[in-house]
């Protein structure tokens, strides 16, 4: 994302091994106005910043909307609604922590069957908001 003149990158650092999918263990914060000099912001979220989740983090976005600057995601819910559910977060600005902007997934799955990476997007029970 550009902001200001600066480029931010904020990247999954996943920690997945041999077998393993994803296992993202935190979203760290890079920025540059040259691309040759870039500061270190260290990690700007976590997966279990958000209260709901239980494990496995991909498919972020970051966008600037009112003034405000929103970080969408994919994350598993916890087992009070087993399957995938999109998350997000917001901060002042680019570079300040994340927080949780609702305390509940925005979009998430109802009665999906048993399993660690269930997702489809065409269930008729699929929840939003």
């Amino acid at each position: 994302m550009v902001h200001d003149g600066r480029l931010y990158l904020y990247v999954g650092h996943d920690e997945a091994g041999e077998g393993e999918m994803f296992r993202i263990a935190e979203w760290l914060l890079y920025s540059t106005e040259d691309l040759v000099t870039w500061r270190d912001h260290g990690p700007v979220l976590r997966p279990e910043d958000f209260s709901w989740t239980s494990r496995d983090a991909w498919a972020s976005e970051v966008i600037e909307k009112d003034e405000r600057f929103w970080f969408y995601t994919t994350v598993e819910h916890d087992e009070t609604d087993h399957g995938k559910a999109n998350g997000g977060a917001g901060a002042d600005s680019p570079a300040d922590p994340l927080q949780d902007a609702r305390g509940s997934a925005l979009v998430r799955t109802r009665g999906a069957p048993v399993g660690p990476h269930w997702w489809d997007d065409d269930r008729p029970d699929r929840v939003c908001g």
